[in-house]
Parts: C-alpha cells; structure tokens; sequence
C-alpha cells in the first residue's frame, strides 16, 4: 500500500504512515504542489497511489469517476492544525483495510468526538 499526502495536509505526516508500516510521500516531494485536481487524480491512478486528503468533496467527485482505484483516506475537523491532522492519520492508518476503490472517513467534530466511516465508491455508470 502506498499513500500520498496532499497539498492541504502537512508534509510532515509521511513519518506517520511510514511508521505505521506503510510507504507514503507528499504531493511537495512528488513535484506535484499547485497541480490540478485532475493532474493528481491521474498520478494516483497511474501510480497506484492511496490518497490522504482533507478536501473530501473534490475528490470522491473525481474517485467517482475511476473504475478502479487505490483508496481515498479523508480526513476532517473544525481546526485542522498539526496536531490534529496527527491525530486523525494514525486512527486511520489503524482502521485502514484494503483500501481499493473504498473510502475511509475519520472527522473531528466541534465536541472533538472522532467518527470513523468507510464505504465502496460506487463505479461510474
């Protein structure tokens, strides 16, 4: 399993996963920073890239649209400061499962109680 840490996310966060067990980069080191959302989703297709993300709407619109992809990891919270986006990855690296063409959601709400959720994307019509 390889992750991708977006642009909207601390790079610092690659240590998380790669503790966890896991291969993972940022967008800043893969050249990618300031790309178009549909430049990404075409790396992370031909990449084989799980993407970590806190812009969920963009994406699971454009993971929608794939027949077959790596994984969408979601992250969010009122205030996504460092210690936040930490929190919330390593839950997510804990919960992770087989990651293709699924969705793994873990929210911080204001009262900072965390929901885990996963679901399959549905395959584009």
């Amino acid at each position: 399993m390889k992750f991708l840490i977006d642009e909207c996310l601390s790079p610092a966060l690659v240590s998380i996963v790669n503790q966890a067990g896991f291969e993972c980069t940022c967008v800043r080191d893969r050249g990618l920073l300031g790309a178009k959302d549909s430049k990404l989703m075409k790396f992370l297709l031909e990449e084989d890239f799980t993407l970590v993300t806190e812009n969920a709407d963009d994406f699971r619109a454009l993971f929608g649209t794939a027949e077959l992809h790596a994984g969408l990891v979601c992250l969010g919270a009122p205030l996504m400061n460092l210690e936040t986006q930490r929190e919330l990855l390593e839950i997510a690296v804990q919960v992770i499962g087989d990651p293709v063409n699924q969705v793994l959601e873990v929210v911080k709400d204001e009262r900072g109680e965390i929901t885990v959720s996963t679901y399959e994307h549905p395959k584009p019509e």
